[in-house]
């Protein structure tokens, strides 16, 4: 989207892009709630993983598998699918930009994924998803069952509202690990309220 900062529609140095973000998350509270808005009738909780992508080097999208997951519905983001309801699905998250923009408010965005599954959920590749702006991770991984392999690397700078971030969580203990890698980008600051 090209939006006209200097309101004068004449000169090209006017215009700034403006990126969508990922679509809001706040609604998709519970384990059942489709995620990512999908009409595929894919449930949080039969999630295995999350793959976030710079490129379709490795995981090239399946058109039939995919839907819009930007928050203008703008086809700037798209998520596709492989699995089954049985096994799980593994989701790919791509934008042609190179990078996945949360939206400011990225509450639930994780929440409650791969709960209904033994081995619960792997998230990766959340260096490809800027959360440098996002202001409200409230509840970002409640409820959440990480497996062991799950590195939670999201820049919380501007994170105001942290509240619940992993209230419920937890990690599948056979994967060998009882505990969470958290990474450098992940920094709790003074105005920021977290509880658990």
């Amino acid at each position: 989207t090209l939006v006209d900062i200097a309101g004068n529609m004449n000169e090209s140095t006017g215009f700034a892009m403006t990126f969508s973000p990922l679509r809001l998350t706040s609604s998709e509270t519970s384990a059942t709630s489709a995620f990512l808005n999908n009409t595929y009738g894919i449930q949080r909780q039969k999630v295995k993983s999350v793959t976030f992508l710079e490129n379709q080097d490795t995981h090239t999208m399946i058109s039939a598998n995919a839907w819009d997951v930007s928050a203008q519905q703008d086809s700037s983001i798209y998520a596709w699918y492989e699995g089954d309801s049985t096994n799980g699905y593994d989701i790919y998250i791509w934008s042609w930009r190179g990078y996945v923009l949360a939206n400011e408010n990225s509450s639930y965005l994780f929440a409650n994924l791969g709960s209904g599954l033994t081995s619960g959920v792997t998230i990766s590749g959340t260096d490809v998803l800027e959360t440098a702006d996002t202001t409200n991770m409230a509840s970002m991984f409640r409820g959440t069952k990480f497996n062991g392999d799950t590195i939670i690397d999201v820049d919380t700078t501007k994170a105001t509202n942290m509240s619940y971030m992993f209230y419920g969580s937890s990690v599948y203990k056979a994967s060998g690990r009882t505990s969470l890698t958290i990474g450098e980008r992940f920094i709790i600051n003074k105005t920021a309220t977290v509880t658990t």
